[in-house]
């Protein structure tokens, strides 16, 4: 338990986070998830960099 309060362990979650909250936005964009969707679109890109966020978390805590 004490190996997952280390500064840098937390550090490297953030950064996981926030990388893959990015990588979730580009993917977005890239396959056009938003295309013809209204007001839609934000909510969508916004599941999407949510849902890569979360798995890349929760695979950076088992990892480590």
């Amino acid at each position: 338990m004490k190996k997952l309060i280390k500064p840098a362990l937390l550090l490297l979650h953030f950064q996981t986070i926030l990388v893959f909250f990015l990588v979730g936005v580009t993917y977005s964009g890239l396959t056009d998830a938003t295309n013809g969707q209204e007001l839609g679109g934000g909510a969508i890109v916004l599941g999407y960099s949510v849902m890569f966020a979360f798995i890349a978390f929760i695979t950076s805590i088992i990892v480590a």
